[in-house]
């Protein structure tokens, strides 16, 4: 009973910090990725540039949440998405930092644990963004490697797409406690000054389990602006 407890305890702790770090290593990306803009190139080896699948990844698991799914809308962020009903919604507000500006909502999986959440995340700069796909990527792993302990990259490439744009997509696996893993898709994408990046994390065993329902969200997902 203890060990579930604490268990239980560890996984909340968890999925504070994971809720903390998905703007902050967001902001923190670009001066990352300034300084390590060939870590794709110097390490090809750690990168197989394959796309992910969404009949693949609905074969290998059909115990999502594919029923019904609501729309969500923030005009005034000009995003839409839709998610399953038995998931929680949770705007974040805004957060600022020099001439970034960033607004995220997280979608999280049915409780009673919610060990599983997607968040969109909206990164507006003042000044024009000049970077390319492949340099978000780049700077999206030199993220990673300083903030996740035991980062490891499954999945890696530049060939994807988010709301009609080109985008890249990041699949990596990492650990917040010790023997306490966890799974991560990122995909993102730029349009004018803001670039857009969707966040799904889960624990490692249950990564599969919400991957369909997460997959739907992200087709779903649209720039209304």
């Amino acid at each position: 009973m203890l060990g579930r407890e604490k268990s239980r305890k560890n996984i909340r702790v968890y999925e504070a910090i994971l809720a903390f770090l998905g703007i902050f290593i967001l902001i923190l990306a670009p001066a990352l990725g300034a300084n390590n803009t060939s870590i794709l190139s110097h390490h090809p080896r750690l990168f197989p540039l394959t796309s992910i699948g969404t009949a693949d990844a609905q074969t290998r698991s059909n115990n999502g949440s594919l029923a019904l799914l609501l729309p969500y809308q923030n005009p005034a962020y000009g995003i839409s998405i839709q998610y399953p009903f038995d998931w929680h919604k949770e705007e974040g507000g805004q957060t600022k930092a020099g001439n970034l500006s960033a607004f995220s909502v997280a979608f999280y999986s049915p409780p009673p644990l919610k060990s599983a959440f997607l968040k969109v995340i909206e990164l507006n700069s003042t000044q024009p963004l000049n970077d390319t796909i492949p340099q978000l990527l780049t700077a999206a792993v030199a993220r990673d490697m300083h903030v996740t302990r035991g980062f490891q990259i499954i999945q890696a490439g530049t060939n994807s797409a988010l709301a009609g744009k080109p985008a890249y997509t990041l699949v990596s696996t990492g650990e917040i406690f010790k023997n306490i893993r966890y799974q991560t898709m990122e995909v993102g994408t730029l349009s004018g000054n803001s670039k857009y990046t969707i966040i799904y994390e889960a624990l490692s065993y249950e990564y599969l389990t919400y991957l369909p329902a997460v997959q739907k969200m992200i087709d779903s997902f649209r720039l209304l602006k």
